[in-house]
């Protein structure tokens, strides 16, 4: 049986340079602290020196921001691979790598704050979990497993893909793995 070419799905680009856009206008309202901070000082309460650290705290922080962004919006590597055997997630998620079928129980949509995201219900949780380094990242994975079930949520926005669209490729690639696992 001859295998089937990966499906490589792009980021969604509209939304990146949207948030972009965004961080731009924070960059510029912290520039606007630093270079006037007097418009904003009132008697007593602020100085211009705390208005200006206010300010080049906020520039470096959406300055990174729009770093991040950029090299995101640069990169010409997709943000998912689904192939025969796994799935290869680099959507900017903390749970960011390879995901195999065999270890993927369910596939299901959730609501997170009032965004809808795909969880992906694995088998072995704490392989996902234990495999983030940042202990930032990992306590929100382990958060994301307590409340959703699941470390792995992929968010709908984040790809320049139909969601819905997604969640039956996803779920037709499962049942497929699991047809030729079990014919095996």
């Amino acid at each position: 049986m001859a295998k089937e070419a990966p499906i490589e799905i792009a980021r969604n680009k509209k939304n990146l340079a949207f948030y972009l856009a965004g961080g731009l206008i924070v960059l510029c309202i912290g520039l606007f602290l630093v270079v006037d901070p007097y418009p904003f000082m009132t008697r007593g309460m602020m100085t211009s020196f705390i208005i200006v650290a206010t300010g080049l705290a906020i520039m470096v922080l959406s300055g990174i921001y729009c770093y991040i962004l950029a090299v995101r919006m640069a990169t010409v590597f997709p943000a998912m691979i689904i192939s025969e055997e796994d799935i290869y997630d680099h959507t900017g998620s903390p749970a960011d790598g390879l995901i195999n079928w065999a270890d993927v129980a369910e596939i299901k949509e959730t609501q997170i704050k009032g965004k809808r995201y795909l969880s992906i219900i694995v088998k072995h949780p704490q392989t996902y979990i234990d495999r983030q380094r940042n202990p930032v990242k990992r306590n929100v994975l382990v958060k994301l497993h307590e409340a959703y079930g699941s470390p792995i949520q992929i968010a709908a926005d984040s790809l320049d893909y139909d969601f819905e669209g997604l969640k039956n490729l996803m779920k037709t690639r499962l049942e497929k793995f699991r047809a030729t696992a079990s014919a095996r």
